[in-house]
């Protein structure tokens, strides 16, 4: 019975483990994610004067072309 109980309590440890290691790995992925995130808001907050400036300039060239925007 010993010889049991010890391979009981090591595949329980070992699913813990494993469980402990998904849930970290989700974390990992979390963190990834996030990162990721801020660094495209970023970057799209830093484009998107430079693509409004563009706009602003197609709007004012087809208004001085007559074209009424």
């Amino acid at each position: 019975m010993a010889l049991m109980d010890k391979v009981i309590n090591r595949v329980g440890s070992s699913l813990c483990h494993l469980k402990s290691r998904k849930g970290q790995t989700v974390v990992e992925y979390a963190v990834v994610l996030a990162f990721i995130s801020v660094l495209c808001v970023t970057y799209l907050s830093a484009l998107g004067e430079q693509i409004r400036s563009l706009f602003l300039s197609i709007i004012n060239a087809l208004a001085a072309a007559g074209h009424g925007f």
